[in-house]
């Protein structure tokens, strides 16, 4: 059965999905344009990680992989992330892995895919999470095209909820906000994944030196691109907010690099392309949403992630207003309309009437 897997290109970051007939061989990246070797997984499917058994390679990450598991004893499907023995020689890899455990095990949302076990095992350390069946925001993007605003909205204000919790809560940023990362299930609801690079303002001050960049270029803020350390929940903010843009116009805030090193100076000496550009019936109060969230300077974004839910819910109320006075207006020209229609008929009677006679006077002088 071919399976079908997803990795990202080490050059421009964005992602590259193939079949595993492809594995071993150079694809070209539909981004960059670049040739990309996709790699083979370290680990074969049945293979066993304590209590779960692989069935299905997903994808390959930077410093590990991806597998669908299935929990032996109690027959359930996990997400179960494998980091090989290798990469966790240095001790602030593996620092920064068990951090993420923790982290996600910190975390009780219902938009936020929930920790079931970490740990190790022979060939390296492992996370086990709850494996959500659907789609991600990225993919649907992809086949079906951009997103309607209130598709948007509804993503966003999500995801907003989960990160309010994540930071109001236990101090916590995502630093890797993009649509490849938000998650709809099959009943619809979006949930927030991959808490790799996650940081704990309180507990993890020391894992990340400064100077050293995480995240995907394309989406994270300018202080983040910097490689400053000083990051909080404004740094997650601008990130949604470029993922909003994505979502409503098809294409990253950013473009033209051909490297996340050329993504990132673009995005430090210049301003995001005005979202019309892609999508001219945007609405002003997107537009505005978009522009606040994505500002340059974080003292110039919203103040808190329930400022960020009141602004979208601001934007989503226009639109009901909107749509309700379209409505009204349309409702009050047709009964201007009917309410016409009586007088115009009277008129065009008359009208007949008058030819009518005309047409008999005629008629009788022409005789005579």
């Amino acid at each position: 059965m071919r399976v079908k897997i997803k990795l990202h290109c080490p050059l421009c970051f964005q992602k590259i999905a193939c079949g595993d007939d492809l594995i071993g061989q150079e694809v070209t990246c539909p981004s960059c344009k670049r040739k990309v070797k996709i790699p083979a997984p370290n680990y074969n499917l049945g293979t066993q990680v304590n209590s779960f058994v692989l069935e299905q390679w997903l994808g390959k990450g930077a410093m590990g992989e991806v597998h669908l598991a299935r929990q032996i004893g109690i027959d359930r499907l996990v997400a179960i992330k494998i980091i090989p023995r290798e990469n966790l020689s240095d001790e602030e890899d593996k620092l920064r892995f068990v951090q993420e455990a923790k982290n996600l095990a910190k975390l009780n949302h219902p938009n936020i895919v929930t920790a079931i076990e970490a740990g190790e095992f022979e060939d390296g350390a492992y996370l086990a999470m709850s494996y959500i069946e659907g789609i991600t925001v990225e993919d649907k993007i992809n086949q079906e095209g951009k997103l309607t605003e209130k598709e948007a909205l509804k993503v966003c204000e999500s995801i907003a909820d989960a990160l309010e919790h994540a930071w109001d809560d236990y101090k916590i940023i995502h630093r890797d906000l993009k649509p490849a990362n938000f998650m709809i299930d099959s009943k619809g609801k979006f949930h927030l994944m991959d808490m790799g690079i996650a940081k704990s303002m309180e507990s993890d001050m020391a894992i990340t030196a400064v100077g050293i960049v995480m995240g995907t270029p394309y989406y994270m803020s300018p202080e983040q691109a910097k490689g400053r350390k000083d990051l909080d929940f404004r740094s997650d903010i601008y990130s949604l907010g470029a993922t909003l843009y994505n979502m409503v116009t098809g294409h990253p805030p950013f473009e033209g690099g051909d490297s996340s090193t050329q993504v990132m100076s673009i995005k430090l000496h210049d301003t995001p392309e005005d979202p019309k550009k892609y999508n001219p019936k945007l609405s002003r109060e997107m537009c505005k949403l978009i522009a606040i969230m994505m500002a340059t300077d974080p003292k110039n974004r919203p103040s808190s992630w329930q400022e960020v839910k009141s602004l979208i819910k601001k934007v989503r109320i226009s639109h009901k207003n909107k749509k309700s006075s379209s409505g009204s207006q349309a409702k009050k020209s047709l009964e201007r309309s009917q309410n016409r229609t009586p007088h115009n008929t009277l008129l065009y009677s008359f009208a007949i009437v008058v030819i009518l006679i005309a047409a008999i006077v005629a008629a009788i002088t022409f005789l005579k």
